[in-house]
């Protein structure tokens, strides 16, 4: 994600819904920065991650647990996109809130939701779920298994998410969010996590299998300004999963990403991306859309990895709040191809070879 805070004038148009916002998000967000203005300049130690990271943070302010998943459901072709979002907010208070988006690609259909929780019902236990709240939990088991319920505005969702290889994002899963000491959080990955269960929209129930990427994150750091671009690019035949994105935090920007294969990782240094077109949402925020995208590995500044095309489902995929930032992110399909061979654990992938994929994409931070 990411990141949620950001807020501001679009251009120098005021509308009537972006005076209300700016109201309504003015003292939480500056509160956030009030509490954390002293945590979020100390540097973070590198860690290894454990299965009690799937649990929440509490001593720091910011976190969230991000699913989107790829999933299947009988006699539909097209792919349906599925996003529950978790969000643990702290100031004064802890509150919870939460994100429900689905993508029906085959009917045209998409309906982003969610719920605000002004109060952070904190488990009884450290066996207990990781977050409750009315209407739906977040449980994970020893072994990793996540249970996922939730349920706002007539959608609901819930998938059991199994095993899936952890990726640290960056060195020691430190990863640097601007060009400051100490802008920074812990960040993992799951990208491959195997998925079952049932969504429910407008009436209709689905049962629904696929696979699963989900992010774990969590920090002090700033947000103000703070325009994030985040890819995850999933080639399952291939078991290759590339996670990019650009940070940029007052025209400072800041690439980073991963390559997993076969459950080996490869650090990305570089990230080009170039949208082809633009979509404005009925608030008014413009985004870009469909993206030329190229990434560059540490010690390989001249060809890049991959070079890929990733183009949206359905163009109208975003969330809109009036207590958090609006954002877009929505289910697309990918082609690439290889410029420089992979290989790993007697896998190769040659150079010159093409692939095709499922996508996620979220912009965060267009809302001026």
């Amino acid at each position: 994600m990411h990141a949620i805070l950001t807020v501001g004038w679009r251009g120098d148009t005021v509308t009537a819904r972006t005076f209300l916002k700016r109201l309504a998000t003015a003292v939480p967000l500056g509160l956030y920065h009030a509490v954390t203005r002293r945590a979020g300049a100390r540097t973070l130690a590198a860690v290894a991650f454990t299965p009690a990271d799937h649990r929440a943070h509490t001593r720091f302010h910011a976190e969230w647990w991000y699913f989107t998943s790829v999933l299947t459901t009988p006699g539909q072709h097209a792919p349906l996109g599925v996003e529950v979002t978790f969000f643990r907010i702290r100031t004064l208070l802890t509150t919870t809130v939460v994100h429900v988006a689905v993508t029906d690609a085959g009917k045209g259909r998409y309906v982003g939701t969610g719920v605000l929780l002004p109060v952070y019902l904190r488990p009884f236990r450290r066996t207990g779920p990781v977050l409750r709240f009315p209407g739906g939990r977040l449980d994970v088991t020893a072994d990793g298994t996540f249970v996922i319920s939730a349920h706002a505005h007539g959608t609901s969702v819930r998938l059991t998410c199994r095993g899936g290889h952890l990726v640290p994002q960056a060195p020691g899963g430190v990863q640097e969010m601007a060009n400051r000491p100490g802008d920074a959080s812990y960040y993992f990955t799951l990208p491959d996590m195997t998925t079952e269960g049932e969504v429910v929209r407008a009436g209709e129930r689905l049962p629904v299998s696929g696979m699963t990427w989900h992010d774990h994150q969590w920090g002090d750091f700033r947000v103000t300004g703070l325009k994030w671009d985040w890819f995850s690019l999933r080639f399952d035949k291939e078991q290759l999963y590339i996670m990019l994105f650009n940070f940029d935090q007052n025209g400072a920007s800041v690439s980073s990403g991963t390559v997993t294969l076969q459950g080996r990782t490869m650090q990305v240094a570089r990230v080009e991306a170039r949208a082809r077109d633009r979509v404005r949402t009925r608030t008014g925020i413009v985004y870009p859309i469909e993206w030329d995208v190229a990434a560059w590995t540490e010690g390989q500044p001249d060809t890049p990895l991959l070079r890929a095309h990733v183009t949206p489902v359905l163009r109208d995929q975003y969330v809109s709040s009036l207590v958090m930032p609006d954002y877009w992110e929505g289910l697309c399909t990918v082609q690439g191809v290889v410029c420089r061979t992979l290989a790993a654990s007697g896998v190769e992938v040659p150079a010159g070879a093409n692939l095709q994929g499922t996508a996620y994409v979220e912009l965060t931070g267009y809302e001026r």
